[in-house]
């Protein structure tokens, strides 16, 4: 279980490791949509994916609905570094990322990152 909590805002936090500021969906061309399955910024392994959407739907949804500003303005910009800059994730996001991954236990294997992943 505390590999799940740490898993995903781990990842985040890895992945935008940077000073930020507010960011807007409308600034970076966002139209919303985007979640912690289908963000290719976070680079969530298929198997992991298949698993969240198959067991852990409503802990999904709750991350999803607390990162959605979030999510709208990394995802569409995983390539644009001025843009990520400007992305921030606020602590609701944080939070319902670390509570919903770690009740997420039913994935713990399928989502695992780093040297100890399968």
């Amino acid at each position: 279980m505390k590999i799940m909590k740490g898993m995903l805002a781990g990842l985040l936090a890895a992945t935008i490791a940077v000073p930020m500021l507010a960011c807007s969906s409308s600034s970076n061309g966002g139209g919303g949509g985007y979640g912690i399955t289908n963000c290719p910024l976070l680079g969530v392994p298929s198997a992991c994916v298949s698993c969240l959407k198959s067991n852990c739907g409503s802990q999904v949804a709750t991350v999803d609905s607390a990162c959605s500003t979030y999510y709208d303005c990394i995802c569409p910009a995983y390539q644009d570094a001025a843009v990520l800059e400007s992305c921030t994730e606020s602590a609701s996001c944080a939070q319902a990322t670390a509570t919903g991954m770690s009740e997420c236990g039913a994935c713990q294997a399928a989502c695992s990152f780093g040297p100890d992943a399968g």
